[in-house]
């Protein structure tokens, strides 16, 4: 079984990605670091129900996308195409690496991806109950990138609910 996950590391650098042995993949990316005296400070790792590359590639691509909307004049990512600065929001991520690893992503619905593709069919979205508990400078930030990254339909699904 495939996995997303996301490593937040001691210099603020996140990396995200998947695999069949993320615990080991970690192990591996926290070992090429030390020798810099860099570590893992957090990570993050979820059961991929989905295509496994289809669900890696909205990762990254929701990562892209946050880092075009709150950070334009920042490259989008360090070296190659999964890891980012320290400016990519660590909560954001944790919330992506959970719901997207939830959803049965398929490839060809990526570009109108709704709240129900992300998180099911609950009474109350976890999206509506996380930005309450997290506050609303961070509700704000989060609608703000909805809007300009075309998650329409999912702004106004959450808004609705919470």
């Amino acid at each position: 079984m495939s996995h997303l996950y996301a490593i937040k590391f001691s210099n603020g650098a996140i990396k995200v990605g998947r695999s069949t042995t993320p615990k080991a993949r970690i192990a591996t990316h926290a070992e090429r670091v030390a020798c810099v005296g860099i570590t893992v400070a957090e990570t993050v790792i979820a059961e991929c129900v989905g295509d496994p590359v289809d669900s890696e590639a909205l990762l990254i691509e929701n990562c892209k996308k946050y880092m075009q909307s709150f950070h334009p004049s920042e490259s989008a990512t360090i070296t190659g195409t999964e890891w980012f600065s320290h400016l990519l929001d660590w909560p954001s991520v944790l919330l992506w690496v959970e719901q997207i690893a939830a959803a049965k992503i398929r490839i060809e619905r990526l570009k109108r991806l709704t709240l129900e593709d992300v998180i099911g069919e609950d009474d109350e979205p976890p999206m509506s109950r996380f930005i309450r508990e997290a506050g609303e400078a961070w509700a704000k930030r989060l609608i703000r990138f909805m809007r300009e990254t075309g998650r329409v339909s999912l702004l106004r699904r959450c808004c609705r609910s919470g």
